[in-house]
């Protein structure tokens, strides 16, 4: 593959840049996963503000589609042309935006027009196709709902055996199901669950690891795990939705997701050895950390590391947070992210937290158990490592609530990358007129933590300005040391 794109940090990338239809993206992205195999490339939507942005080019950007491009911002074709004058590959759909990218750069070796083949001319700029990928689609499977205390499960609140109830997707539960439902299969809008005694066993996860090294009160007690599904955050969803009064968090495990989903809305690869996991989590409007829920992502990822840390046990390793929610090991490589949904109902926030840890999976970049085979010749299960995070989680929780944000901190920032980094901060506000001098700032700043949001605190080198930068809805790069916020 050109560009050592297998080599990179990230998975490689494809980017979709249709001029904001998301309806020509969407059609694009479903013929890409066709005809790509699995587990390879990550495909990416780009809105013309991130088009116009440099952030998109890196090492693992493997290549840039066009399609249904009549004109160009100034802004997008100078960005395009940084793209290509640095070896990138550009394939285009349609006349006007093969015309659009000759005039942009004259070296034709550089694009393609796929108009009439797609799989041949993903092929020309190097990327790899899957001529049988038809026949390797995995099918969705039951899953299975376990506790070490089978009268906790008999007594959840709107539990309902041997009928579909809930709201999207479906649940169908039973600990032995009737024949008429024997047959019935899992699919994108029912999840069926076969609840089993505590000894029995799954072919495809240790039960017995995983509850011999689990040690809270509550998290994690309850634990339902399938082979391969849409992703977990659809079985947490459906549980949250059928059974709305359970406060009992429910691990969601699998060991692959056809559908992954990360930051954004961005596709998440999910290959079988990688650590997939939700679960539901209620939060009293009584508590600290419903006064900064924003907090929840952090205390997961502290869980995430110090637990991987703990179970490794003597040898230090490189595995640290990069805010506000992805793990890296060695700050290069990219080896874990976290996903968080909330919602109310009553008094209290219902929350679906997500996340995905490369841990013994060969492709498509690097794992943990890669590094650990390496350096120490050792190698983690995801059984002992889940059950672990859930220890972490829910003693973090505890600290949380104990400490508030400023104790909670004191932990964090051991595990952290960015103590003291500098970042280049670029300030607009939303019309010039109106603008403070703070709003304008545009300088190098020093990070000094987190506010009582967990949003980013820095300060001007130069003009000694404090403020917070808040992830959402900017664009952020902590590994190229650049911030972009827009002050409203």
């Amino acid at each position: 593959m050109s560009r050592n794109l297998m080599n990179s940090p990230k998975p490689p990338s494809i980017l979709i840049y249709t001029k904001d239809d998301e309806t020509k993206y969407k059609k694009l992205h479903d013929t890409l996963v066709n005809v790509l195999p699995d587990d390879t490339y990550t495909i990416f939507y780009l809105d013309t503000n991130v088009l116009k942005s440099t952030t998109w080019i890196e090492s693992s950007t493997a290549c840039l589609i066009l399609s249904g491009i009549e004109e160009l911002e100034s802004e997008c074709i100078e960005t395009i042309r940084k793209y290509v004058e640095g070896g990138g590959k550009i394939m285009t759909e349609d006349s006007t935006s093969e015309k659009i990218v000759k005039e942009i750069n004259d070296n034709h070796s550089v694009f393609k027009n796929f108009n009439n083949n797609i799989s041949t001319t993903l092929k020309e700029v190097g990327l790899m196709i899957d001529e049988e990928h038809n026949e390797n689609t995995k099918k969705l499977s039951t899953a299975y709902l376990i506790s070490d205390n089978e009268q906790q499960i008999s007594s959840l609140r709107g539990m309902i055996y041997n009928n579909k109830f809930g709201g999207s997707p479906k649940l169908l539960i039973s600990p032995s199901f009737p024949e008429e439902l024997e047959k019935v299969e899992t699919s994108e809008e029912l999840i069926k669950i076969k609840v089993l005694s505590k000894n029995e066993k799954i072919s495809t996860f240790n039960v017995s690891e995983y509850m011999e090294n689990l040690q809270t009160n509550k998290i994690g007690k309850l634990l339902i795990h399938t082979d391969v599904c849409t992703t977990t955050l659809d079985i947490s969803k459906g549980l949250s939705e059928a059974l709305p009064t359970n406060e009992d968090p429910i691990v969601v495990t699998a060991n692959y997701q056809t559908s992954g989903v990360g930051r954004s809305g961005n596709q998440w690869l999910s290959p079988k050895g990688c650590l997939m996991f939700s679960f539901n989590y209620t939060v009293s409007w009584e508590s600290k950390l419903s006064k900064k829920l924003t907090f929840i992502q952090h205390v997961l990822a502290v869980a995430i590391v110090d637990a991987i840390r703990t179970v490794v046990g003597a040898h230090d390793i490189p595995l640290k947070i990069k805010w506000p929610n992805d793990i890296y090991w060695d700050r290069k490589y990219k080896i874990g992210g976290i996903l968080v949904r909330c919602s109310t109902l009553g008094n209290n926030y219902r929350c679906i937290l997500g996340a995905g840890v490369d841990l013994a999976n060969e492709k498509p970049t690097v794992c943990i158990n890669q590094f650990l085979r390496e350096s120490f010749n050792m190698e983690l299960s995801k059984e002992k490592v889940l059950a672990e995070i859930m220890n972490k989680f829910e003693m973090y929780m505890d600290i949380f609530e104990e400490r508030d944000y400023k104790g909670f901190l004191e932990f964090y920032y051991k595990h952290w990358l960015h103590t003291d980094e500098e970042v280049f901060v670029h300030g607009e506000s939303k019309t010039q007129e109106d603008a403070d001098e703070d709003e304008l700032l545009d300088e190098y700043c020093v990070i000094r933590g987190l506010n009582e949001y967990g949003y980013l605190r820095v300060i001007g080198k130069q003009s000694g300005i404090a403020f917070s930068v808040c992830d959402n809805g900017n664009t952020f790069d902590m590994m190229k040391g650049l911030i972009k916020t827009k002050f409203v």
